[in-house]
């Protein structure tokens, strides 16, 4: 079994502004930098609790029970018809450093409708950034985190390149409540699905 650890200690070590668990979206973007310039198929990411320590990342080709039980995030994806399973571990050392996450600049040009999402294109943040934050905009609306709160719980891509820059434009999230704390939104470029994310208030 091929297996191999990924150290990232400048892509996972930092928290945003005042946030005291790791980003989802630095999660997401930590995945795309280890197959950056690789097209990733049926990319399926599940963030399954707050991370808040530094981490290291298993990436092997055998699917693992144990260390999905383990993992604080599992993921799974195919590259060339290979399908490759990962697993994000908890260390015990602390994350302390932050860097700045200014998202209502996303927040603010984001356009909400009844049953869909328009995402804006704000140049200085990438793909995860601008969808997240524009779910966020609609979800705090919807129901405001006074004593719990929203947190990206799961996303699914049929298929993504980091240098797929494309798609940053023409983004659209069809809302479909699965129930109060539970919110999927299909993810839309132009008028073709490209995936879904999920949210769930805890």
């Amino acid at each position: 079994m091929k297996k191999k650890f990924v150290s990232l200690n400048n892509q996972l070590n930092y928290l945003r502004e005042k946030r005291k668990y790791l980003h989802s979206t630095d999660i997401f973007e930590t995945i795309l930098y280890i197959n950056k310039r690789k097209n990733l198929n049926d990319l399926n990411i599940l963030f399954k609790k707050p991370i808040f320590n530094e981490t290291k990342v298993l990436i092997q080709n055998k699917y693992s029970e144990v260390l999905k039980i383990k993992c604080s995030s599992y993921f799974e994806y195919q590259i060339n018809r290979k399908q490759f399973f990962g697993f994000i571990i908890e260390l015990k050392k602390k994350l302390y450093k932050t860097k700045s996450y200014k998202e209502d600049k996303i927040k603010n040009k984001t356009t909400l409708f009844k049953d869909k999402i328009k995402v804006p294109n704000v140049k200085e943040f990438n793909f995860i950034e601008l969808i997240s934050a524009s779910a966020m905009k609609f979800l705090k609306k919807k129901s405001p985190e006074l004593k719990s709160k929203w947190y990206l719980a799961k996303i699914f891509l049929f298929k993504f390149s980091y240098n797929g820059l494309f798609i940053r434009n023409n983004l659209i999230l069809k809302i479909n409540k699965i129930k109060s704390t539970i919110y999927n939104f299909d993810l839309y470029l132009k008028e073709k699905k490209i995936g879904s994310i999920i949210f769930m208030k805890t």
